[in-house]
């Protein structure tokens, strides 16, 4: 929860008091009119939809203390579709209530719950695989950061799995997933791999589990060290939406180009010293440790990154460039 951006809006007395007890609790920002400047530690406004909009961009969630219809007519004009739709807390002036409003399986059920114990009030959950006690494939995809493939199918999987009372989970990843309430059945089925293959009819989740190890001299480009990770990713028909972590020797720390390339890919950026890397390396190479002083740098880096993980690419090289791809191991 400690990660998550969250803002509190508020607009009465009652709301300065709620949001207060919020704020003792959790890592907020508040968000509330100019007359209560000197009443509250927060940012002010004076007209709420002419900042609204860089409020939804900055956050991961908005807190709305008040009435949820009039949070409707605010959220309105951001309103776009379930993947991408800002997560909406509403809570009631008299804070009897916290309500998940919108994106609950993306974290508003987790936020309006936590923020419910803090108040004291009643949490209101209405999505109905929380309703039924059932985990939900979105659920499932926000705890996992796991990117859903075929979205396409994702009504009527949801459907499948509330008229089943669960779903089968077929898991070809070392992710453990926790949730005990997914009955084994025939039908309806969730896909967790971060392979490319065949799945029609399956809803596919990927989840970011893979780690690049990257050794390259300096004259590749990031054009080149990307084409090359697309190249690799095609062979061994892998999905690039795995790519947890890219690897390399710490004398790169400085490159721009591997900086971009962890930022395009959305990944973690780990560097190890030529140390580090000789107590990984299984392949002794005599020339890239003249270079660099490592006997090995992607294959040790990917197995260091991965905590030793299970190896799914060896290695392959290009001109500048030489890349490993191992699993996460937890």
């Amino acid at each position: 929860m400690n990660s998550i951006k969250i803002a509190v809006i508020g607009i009465t007395n009652s709301g300065v008091n709620i949001a207060k007890k919020i704020q003792s609790s959790m890592n907020v920002d508040l968000y509330f009119p100019h007359m209560y400047k000197g009443q509250i530690h927060a940012h002010f406004f004076d007209n709420i939809k002419t900042i609204l909009n860089t409020i939804i961009k900055k956050y991961d969630c908005i807190v709305f203390i008040m009435a949820a219809g009039a949070t409707i007519r605010l959220i309105n004009p951001y309103i776009k579709n379930k993947f991408i739709d800002p997560r909406i807390v509403v809570i009631d002036d008299a804070s009897k209530f916290t309500i998940s409003l919108l994106s609950g399986h993306r974290g508003a059920n987790d936020i309006a719950i936590n923020i419910s114990k803090i108040l004291g009030n009643q949490p209101v959950i209405t999505t109905a695989s929380d309703s039924n006690n059932i985990i939900s494939p979105e659920y499932i995809a926000y705890h996992y950061n796991m990117k859903i493939i075929n979205k396409e199918l994702l009504t009527k999987t949801s459907a499948e799995i509330l008229k089943n009372n669960g779903a089968q989970i077929i898991n070809k990843t070392s992710l453990k997933i926790e949730e005990q309430n997914l009955n084994e059945k025939n039908t309806p089925k969730i896909l967790i791999t971060f392979s490319r293959e065949k799945h029609e009819n399956i809803l596919c989740m990927v989840p970011k589990i893979l780690v690049i190890g990257l050794g390259y001299s300096t004259s590749a480009t990031y054009d080149e060290m990307r084409k090359s990770i697309l190249y690799v990713f095609n062979k061994y028909h892998l999905y690039t939406h795995a790519i947890q972590t890219i690897a390399t020797i710490d004398i790169k720390r400085e490159n721009v180009d591997i900086i971009r390339l962890s930022q395009h890919y959305n990944s973690k950026l780990e560097f190890f010293s030529n140390e580090q890397l000789n107590a990984y390396s299984l392949d002794r190479s005599e020339m890239v440790y003249k270079f660099t002083g490592a006997y090995s740098v992607s294959n040790a880096a990917a197995r260091k990154a991965s905590n030793n993980g299970r190896e799914i690419v060896k290695k392959e090289k290009f001109k500048d460039i030489t890349i490993s791809v191992f699993e996460y191991e937890k």
